[in-house]
């Protein structure tokens, strides 16, 4: 069976030369607020990314020494976490091209390829970090249900670093929870919020930066090859848009309106708001 291959994440490392999928942070400082002037640059992305990993690491608090990295991505995290904190860390993904780039990055970090759910240890951990991956956790409470009873030992602490939307509006991204429901659920376990840092305003530049690169270049390169392919090759075209057309439609649907709204930064900060949750069980 061939692997299945993150094409997002093949996309950021080959294309832009980027090794994490997550936003960036593009301002210091708490409450981080947007940067005034920003160049949208892929370089200051590199920056950005740098330091969203960075303000992560400055809210574990003392005393944490393991550490389970929940959906760890290519390792970009894990690895500013072992050498600039010092921590054990476990991490997961249940994604087969993540664990390959994973691997090879970060050869001396404990890791698994599992998804959360199945995941199953002896050890306990001090905190479960969730950068950008609580979102695709299906069941909140099972998720926070699990890391209070089975993950996290005496006092232990969750890192959740995620984007929630603020209505219950489901065709905005809809993979993401509602922060009420999420604070909600919060309430109903064994668990108390430390701190909650909004950095919505401190992210979305990674958003006019999208918009940039998808106008300037993205688009342009869609038209160009859809010219291309009419001309060289007709009927062949023809036929592919009659054999294909409901399925094209849905592309064009995504490419040409979903995709635009997606990398609106004004719209995403109206609908959304981006967290840093730090919970401890009690």
């Amino acid at each position: 069976m061939a692997k299945k291959i993150d094409w997002g994440l093949k996309f950021y490392r080959d294309v832009f030369r980027l090794d994490a999928l997550h936003f960036g942070l593009w301002q210091e400082g708490k409450p981080a607020s947007a940067p005034a002037n920003v160049e949208l640059s892929l370089e200051n992305m590199r920056r950005a990314q740098e330091r969203y990993t960075r303000r992560i690491l400055a809210t574990i608090p003392d005393g944490v020494k393991r550490i389970l990295d929940v959906g760890c991505g290519s390792g970009s995290v894990a690895r500013i976490l072992k050498d600039g904190g010092g921590y054990e860390i476990t991490s997961i993904t249940p994604d087969g091209y993540q664990a390959e780039i994973f691997k090879e990055k970060n050869p001396d970090v404990d890791f698994r390829q599992v998804s959360f759910e199945d995941f199953q240890n002896d050890k306990k951990y001090d905190l479960a970090l969730f950068a950008e991956s609580f979102q695709y956790m299906k069941n909140p409470y099972a998720t926070l249900e699990k890391c209070q009873n089975e993950i996290l030992g005496d006092g232990g602490y969750i890192l959740i670093s995620d984007y929630f939307r603020k209505t219950p509006q489901r065709d905005y991204y809809k993979t993401c929870h509602i922060e009420q429901e999420f604070i909600d659920t919060v309430s109903r376990l064994n668990l108390t919020i430390l701190e909650s840092q909004d950095i919505t305003d401190a992210v979305s530049p990674t958003l006019d930066l999208g918009a940039k690169i998808y106008k300037d270049y993205a688009l342009p390169t869609l038209e160009i090859i859809s010219g291309y392919a009419s001309d060289k090759l007709p009927v062949s075209t023809r036929l592919l848009s009659f054999l294909l057309s409901r399925q094209l439609k849905k592309i064009r649907g995504y490419l040409y309106e979903r995709m635009s709204d997606k990398l609106d930064s004004a719209k995403f900060r109206r609908m959304m708001t981006y967290k840093i949750y730090l919970l401890k069980k009690i």
